[in-house]
């Protein structure tokens, strides 16, 4: 076509559109296209460039040079050619060109250039494909397009435009070239993930994820089926650039700008992605406009293209919306990862430095679950808070151009909710903070009641505890009621109620009254459903602007919860000073290591100073009034032996604290040759890992072997292991629950050992052994050639033992003032005859009868399995990981309560019906002049009124009435199925998987769980009512529905195999997060004190990686999900406005205003149905989680309903007791811990149980409580079965003194101690019965929290609490002595044979005075009665 005139003018102006009568007026000026779509793209490319460049030359070659990289240069080299051919071409004089037109050939072939030097730069140094030449390279693509068909439209010279074609051709190629995968890496050997691989495409669509589709699709995926995270988003990156930040700032909002600090590019990458979403989803108000516009047109040739038009406008905003829709939320959801990366970490890290009083809090665990997940869900709302704002004040404007001064009425909904939020958003933190931390104090108790679970099973209290920690619970929700209520306020009347909703017949009102939007009598369609879409767009952005102001908020008071927990001050470290002494400063393992083990001793020439210095030391628990230890001065040399002795209560284990750094000093001074220190606590402290790793540690570098065979011999281990079935690899369960006391002693002193700390401080380590295994060991350690004595190492020993004191370098005793009453060597203790009434009488010990050769050590191993969780249910479990199981939907609906349920789904379908019925409405009125306007209004305002009402009925139904029964009843079934399950669960079960579920699980069924499926269900019923809206847009579209419905079920089905494994996963792995926390948090005392710190941290951040990686897959496919079905949004939209335009004569346009309306809500409604849908299959996770306990776990101490026998209400009324031919075992798998035990208990006699560690002593106790089932043979208690009687019941009616009683920290001393024990105790009887056992110092109104009692105080409280039972004429009593001095045995002496002399006693002992005093003694062996005596 020859080119006019007039056209060469138009062509040469801005424009940007052509003229009509130039290439039928569809077209761009071609000076707009140089300067547009060709220079402006270059120049910022040219400018881009040379950073991208130096920023490739700092990183290492990470890709060889291979055949890949020559092909994409030589294609760059034939693509700067064709751009030279091109400036040629303008230059010549016959060429009609722009004034423009050589500037923009000659900055196309620098960038062509340019592109062959970033290609090789990206090719060899970035293991991806370069996003930068990929997004340049695609964006020119789509402009040389028009520019192409500009070319061959307007030149009668096809020269340039077929060059140009050609240049396109290349184009193209580079393209492809450069979006492959790359091969040939350097780095052999190291596994990256496929993410790292990925190029902007395969990123922006999620194709890197697709094969991890197809694992979820075809088998059960585990933690290696997921690759590992990128390096920015792993912990060992996250962690210190955190810690960084945050030792930088200070003051009121300190954690908020350090977590800017160290994310602030992180932050600002989705930036970008959301600004262009605002765009593309802006462009639909003016494409309604245009479509509606279209259909009034006649047919001709000019509307036919501008309907091609409308349909690539159409593909390019739903594109572009789908496109930075996935691209915003994968880096936003990468932000996230990181946020939650971050915090963890830094909160572990603050963990590792806490005061020893803050431990038992459980304030980590709840920060690091309930509160970091809050901080990390709100990052998006922070994103909405800047954006929400930009597209309201973007559609304000656009609706004032549609609607003029009548675009107020949103503006003044929005004012009216912003005040109601900011008086909400000033109550939200305070009663956000009340309820974390009601929500703390029940993980904190659950945790307490779970980690002793054995001691409160043995004393009969587990029903209790259970029936406690329900109210707990109801407490809990109670408290949250106010809380909740904010939330609905703030949701029905603000956020979900008044902009969204009344913001469009307000408007209308105005409009139509206003005698603005009226043409020929009628409201133009085309003005109304673009206003309407207007409103749409604009509301919803308001909306979420108002929810994120209170709901960031509340973020803040999390983030000031933190902020407060790493603010803690540790005053104990900061009152050590270390001796001054060069040599000795570095740590002591180090000192030692270098030296061979037989002649490993400290060096005789140098400093020898003391180790430990005290001077005038008083220490307290909490203040002056408390204190414990009072004017301690003593000196402990280097190399000494030191022994510290008093009566229970003195502050012997006060002291060894105070040494390690536990405990503050009030006054005085003390000094440290050392700072790492070998400590075994009063209480051992074991991992929940093997023999081997407990005895190791978190060693760094290679065993050593022989030292650790050593280690293992000196503690006598080495039978114990050879007995366990996996030997040293051998799990010992949380806590060490799979060992008996001796052997968890046994274990800490080993590790102790093992580390080769030059000081020692040992808390009555050796208090649970029988007498031949204590000499054995004491010997093989403390004797004149012991490996202690050897080592030279220097001991600082806590005992009650009297009569090891000969082989003591010095001697301390304390009074029952905590003061010291003699200090010295043992001869001149010879001398002190007034120590006599602190010392007590010492056992008669043969200490010449025992040798490790004589030692032979008994024991199984007590791991015992839960078939019922563990094997009966895996298959179904296995199916269920993948398909779903139905079951949890209508176990959340029963928790609700079937009415309850019901009557919500009415109020969602009303909902749906009220909010879309009213655009339908407005169709009406648009397309008829019969409608009088006031009845359309009030019609209008009848159907937003009643959407109103509906939305606060379904707010107030669901927040109020539904989730405070369905937590409750939720929790209630966890507490009642655990709390009833056989002891052994609780040794094969991690601790942590148990708090999982009532931590993270019962965080998810309050919380999200209410929120999402109320959300979910309401968008389901929404998005219904959307569709069938859109299908009036052209009744040919309502044929497309089947298509439509198979689309999504097929995605569903690909997507729910994945995500639902996925969900577990994340579920499942923050179980180790949490056992990792809780064991630190019970370990730090030993931990701080071997300066293990460090190696803890790492291992924490592996096992953070570890449960970050699922939550990051997790959330990568949960925007799959959602691109796809913004993609279906999108071919729906496309194909309307296909059918719209090429059918028009079938359509009208209100209709098709209607329908493209409702696509615009339809886009958003899908959005949140995805958002909500996600969060409640996260949800229903937890719920299944907890449906397993439920269902799954079963008590064992039950009898079968036909053998189940109901005994008198005062049985047992003598107590007598028959043991016949009773074998049991922990797992039938290892051998049996009892073996064909018989006797008889005769009543009230008091008899003794005697033998070496794992001897089965106290596997015989448990059989009587119905804590472990014999295999065979019958326990009889005065005649009846006890395999009859229900377990509950039968240790409701025995009391049981247990070596490690626990009394709940929260109850009071009156409460602790008549709490099971019925009424008719006065105070007066309480204060008797403590005067009685020691203890009348206590007051009844303390809490038991506030008592610090030692380990032998607890026992002696225990005591107390036993006395106060009389009505029970059985009691059973587990090494009751162990943690107390030889007065205090005698005078426990008196109270046995005064104050139980009427009763049953089976009593397990170690010390021979206790066996003497009884009347029968029973001696057992491997798990056999090889003795009975009977004292004359």
């Amino acid at each position: 076509m020859e080119i006019g005139a007039f056209c060469r003018v138009a062509d040469n102006s801005f424009g940007p559109v052509i003229p009509p009568s130039c290439r039928g007026g569809f077209d761009f000026t071609i000076r707009f296209e140089q300067s547009v779509l060709s220079i402006l793209p270059n120049v910022l490319f040219l400018l881009i460039c040379p950073l991208r460049v130096t920023a490739l030359r700092r990183s290492p070659c990470v890709i060889r040079i291979d055949a890949s990289h020559n092909i994409k240069l030589a294609v760059a080299g034939v693509y700067a050619v064709l751009q030279l051919a091109i400036l040629v071409l303008w230059s010549l004089p016959s060429t009609l060109r722009t004034d423009i037109a050589i500037p923009s050939a000659v900055v196309s072939l620098l960038s062509a250039i340019v592109i062959g030097a970033v290609s090789h730069y990206e090719h060899t140094r970035s293991l991806r494909p370069s996003t930068l030449l990929i997004a340049f390279l695609n964006l020119t693509t789509i402009f040389d397009v028009a520019i192409a068909r500009t070319l061959w439209l307007s030149m009668g010279e096809y020269r340039l435009a077929a060059i140009f074609t050609a240049l396109l051709a290349v184009k193209v190629s580079l393209l492809l070239l450069e979006a492959r995968k790359k091969s040939g890496m350097r780095l052999a050997g190291k596994k990256l993930p496929t993410e790292a691989f990925s190029s902007i495409y395969s990123r922006s669509f999620f194709w890197w994820i697709n094969p991890l589709f197809f694992k979820g699709l075809r088998n059960i995926l585990t933690l290696e089926d997921l690759d590992d995270l990128e390096k920015e988003l792993s912990s060992s990156v996250l962690a210190p650039k955190m810690s960084t930040a945050w030792k930088h700032h200070a003051g009121r909002w300190a954690l908020l700008r350090a977590l800017l600090s160290a994310l602030k590019f992180p932050l600002l990458v989705p930036v970008p992605a959301r600004l262009a979403l605002t765009g593309f989803s802006y462009a639909q108000p003016f494409l309604i406009t245009a479509a509606v516009d279209y259909m009034q047109r006649t047919t001709n040739e000019e509307s036919n293209n501008f309907g091609y038009g409308l349909i690539g406008a159409t593909i390019i905003v739903y594109l572009g919306i789908s496109t930075s829709t996935a691209l915003y939320n994968y880096k936003l959801y990468r932000l996230i990862t990181m946020i939650r990366g971050s915090l963890i970490s830094i909160i572990f890290e603050k963990t590792l430095s806490i005061p020893s009083v803050e431990r038992k809090s459980s304030a980590a665990l709840t920060l690091m679950g309930t509160d970091v997940d809050r901080i990390s869900r709100t990052a998006e709302t922070a994103y909405e808070i800047w954006s929400g704002s930009l597209e309201t004040a973007l559609g304000l404007y656009l609706l004032q151009r549609q609607t003029g001064w009548a675009c107020i009425a949103p503006v003044l909904l929005g004012i009216i909710t912003l005040i109601g939020n900011s008086v909400i958003g000033k109550l939200i933190p305070k009663r956000m903070k009340q309820w974390q931390q009601a929500v703390q104090k029940r993980v904190a108790a659950t945790s307490r009641l779970l980690r002793n679970m054995r001691s409160l099973k043995m004393m009969g209290l587990s029903s209790e505890m259970a029936d406690s920690l329900q109210k707990t619970r109801v407490s809990e929700l109670d408290l949250s009621a106010n809380f909740r209520w904010l939330v609905a306020f703030m949701n029905l009347f603000g956020i979900g109620g008044l902009p969204p909703l009344l913001s469009p017949p307000f408007t209308f009102l105005i409009f139509i009254y206003s005698a603005q939007f009226f043409t020929e009598g009628g409201i133009s369609a085309a003005r109304a459903f673009t206003t309407l879409s207007l409103l749409e767009l604009m509301t919803a952005p308001l909306a979420k602007l108002l929810r994120a102001i209170p709901v960031f908020t509340a973020a803040i008071a999390c983030l000031d919860r933190i902020q407060d927990y790493l603010r803690l001050e540790n005053p104990a470290k900061e009152s050590i000073s270390l001796l001054s002494d060069p040599e000795h400063i570095s740590p002591g393992s180090q000192m030692i290591d270098s030296i061979p083990l037989t002649t490993r001793a400290r060096k005789s020439s140098g400093f020898t100073g003391p180790a430990v210095t005290l001077d005038d030391v008083s220490v307290g628990y909490k203040d002056k009034s408390s204190v414990v230890l009072k004017d301690i001065s003593l000196i402990v040399d280097d190399g000494d032996f030191v022994m510290v002795l008093g009566p229970v209560g003195c502050g012997k284990s006060t002291l060894m604290k105070t040494l390690v750094g536990e405990l503050a000093i009030g006054s005085g001074s003390l000094g440290l040759k050392y700072h790492e220190i070998g400590f075994c606590q009063q209480e051992p402290w074991l991992t929940n890992s093997t023999v081997r790793v407990n005895i190791i540690g978190p060693a760094v570098g290679e065993e050593d072997a022989a030292w650790y065979k050593t280690v293992v011999s000196a503690c006598a281990l080495d039978k114990d292991i050879a007995g366990w079935p996996d030997g040293d690899n051998t799990m010992i369960g949380t806590g060490g629950v799979t060992c008996s006391g001796g052997q968890k002693q046994r274990l800490a002193l080993a590790r102790a050992l093992y580390s080769r700390k030059p000081l020692l401080v040992l808390d009555d380590t050796l208090s649970a052994l029988d007498t031949k295994t204590e000499h054995f060991i004491f010997t093989a350690l403390f004797s004149e050639h012991g490996l202690i004595k050897r080592l030279k190492t220097t001991v600082v020993f806590a005992t009650n033992d009297t009569h090891r004191l000969s082989s003591a370098d010095k001697i301390i005793i304390f009074n029952a003032e905590g003061r010291i009453d003699y200090q010295g060597a043992y001869d001149g203790l010879k001398d002190s005859m007034s120590l006599a009434p602190i010392l007590g009488s010492p056992a008669g010990v043969n200490q010449t009868g025992a040798s490790e050769s004589q030692l032979e050590l008994k024991t199984t191993q007590k791991r015992t399995l839960t078939p019922k969780i563990t094997q009966a249910t895996t298959s179904r479990q296995e199916k269920t990981r993948r398909t779903g199981d139905i079951s949890s939907y209508l176990t959340y609906a029963q928790s609700m309560g079937w009415s309850r349920a019901i009557f919500f789904l009415f109020i969602a379908i009303g909902f749906a019906f009220c909010s879309k019925f009213s655009q339908v409405w407005l169709q009406w009125f648009t397309g008829s002049n019969s409608i009088e306007r006031g009845f359309f209004i009030g019609i209008y305002f009848a159907l937003v009124l009643s959407t109103v009402c509906l939305s606060l009925a379904y707010y107030w139904w669901m927040m109020i009435i539904i989730m405070p029964v369905s937590a409750g009843s939720l929790h209630q079934q966890l507490v009642t199925s655990v709390f009833r399950a056989p002891l052994g669960f609780f040794s094969s079960v991690d601790l942590g998987v148990i708090l999982n579920r009532f931590g993270q699980d019962m965080a998810y069924a309050t919380t999200q769980l209410p929120v999402s499926s109320q959300n979910a269900v309401i968008t389901v019923f929404v998005l219904i009512a959307q569709f069938a809206l859109i299908a009036t847009g052209s009744g040919y579209l309502a044929a497309t529905t089947p298509f439509l419905i198979f689309a999504i079920w097929l995605v569903q089905k690909y997507y729910l195999c994945t995500s639902r494994q996925l969900r577990l996963l994340d579920l499942e792995q923050k179980s180790p997060l949490y056992t990792s926390l809780t064991e630190t948090v019970e370990g730090l005392p030993t931990i701080r004190s071997f300066g293990w710190g460090p190696e803890y941290h790492r291992i924490f951040l592996e096992r953070l990686d570890d449960s970050q990686r699922p939550v990051y897959f997790l959330y990568c496919i949960q925007r799959w999900l959602n691109l796809v079905l913004d993609l279906i949004v999108a071919a729906l939209a496309t194909l309307l406005v296909v059918l719209a335009t090429q059918l028009r004569a079938t359509e009208s346009g209100g209709l098709l205003g209607l329908a493209m309306v409702s696509i615009v809500g339809f886009s958003q409604t899908m959005g949140q149905f995805i958002f909500y849908y996600t969060e409640l299959e996260t949800s229903l996770g937890a719920i299944a989680r907890i449906k397993e306990y439920t269902t799954g776990l079963l008590p064992d101490d039950e009898p079968l309903p036909d053998t189940r026998t109901f005994p008198p209400a005062d049985w047992p009324s003598q107590g007598r007791i028959e043991f016949k031919d009773i074998t049991a075992y922990y797992d039938t798998v290892n051998e049996p811990v009892l073996r064909d035990v018989a006797f008889q208990v005769p009543c009230g006699r008091l008899v003794g149980i005697s033998g070496r560690t794992g001897s089965g002593k106290s596997s015989l106790i448990l059989t009587v409580l119905r804590l472990l089932n014999p295999s065979s043979g019958t326990i009889l208690i005065d005649d009846i079965d006890i395999a009859t009687v229900s377990g509950d019941f039968l240790r409701s009616k025995i009391t049981t003194v247990p070596q490690d009683p626990y009394f709940p920290p929260d109850r009071t001393v009156r409460l602790s101690l008549n709490g099971t024990a019925g009424p008719g105790y006065s105070d007066r009887g309480l204060i008797d019965v403590l005067k009685r056992v020691g203890l009348l110092q206590h007051l009844l109104d303390a809490n038991m929290e506030s008592l610090p009692l030692s380990a032998g105080q607890l026992q002696l409280f225990c005591l107390a609490h036993a006395l106060l039972q009389q009505h029970k004429r059985i009691v059973l009593l587990d090494e009751v002595t162990s943690a107390l001095d030889y007065a205090t045995e005698d005078k426990l002496r008196i109270i046995l044979r005064e104050d139980l002399r009427d009763r049953t006693v089976l009593m397990v002992a170690h010390r021979p005075e206790m066996l003497r005093m009884c009347d029968v003694t029973v001696h057992m062996e491997g798990g056999r009665v090889v003795d009975v005596k009977i004292q004359s």
